[in-house]
């Protein structure tokens, strides 16, 4: 139906924001999100069985890395996790859980910073008149 009612002058321009902006707009809603972040986790989970079931004698580290909205959805997943360290972390342990950042309780500037530690900065943004959503 997109294409029926695409201009020709405009189809890379659809095409583009198809591609690329669209998947920004589904991740900051609340009904996607969710599902976006569960979808991956549970990649990653089943990838990680997957590599355990096939060398189970690692005991190496595991990396990830995404790039653009997958780096952001990465960052959700990591920085929601239940145990305190990856260390922690059994060998079987999945190391992706559920989180979404559109899904978060609100949480004031302040006490953003106190949970990372980095309480001592608060003055210094407040100065420059940056609030949460702007950081």
């Amino acid at each position: 139906d997109i294409r029926r009612i695409t201009l020709p002058s405009i189809s890379r321009l659809r095409h583009f924001t198809n591609e690329t902006l669209l998947d920004l707009f589904f991740y900051n809603s609340p009904t996607y999100c969710q599902t976006i972040v569960d979808t991956v986790a549970n990649e990653m989970n089943q990838l990680l069985t997957l590599f355990q079931q096939r060398n189970p004698d690692f005991r190496g580290g595991i990396s990830m890395a995404g790039h653009s909205l997958g780096s952001l959805i990465l960052f959700d997943i990591l920085t929601n996790q239940r145990s305190s360290s990856a260390k922690e972390q059994s060998p079987r342990q999945p190391i992706a859980t559920k989180a979404c950042h559109s899904c978060r309780k609100e949480m004031s500037l302040d006490q953003v910073l106190n949970s990372h530690g980095l309480s001592e900065f608060l003055t210094i943004l407040e100065k420059e008149k940056l609030d949460l959503e702007s950081l």
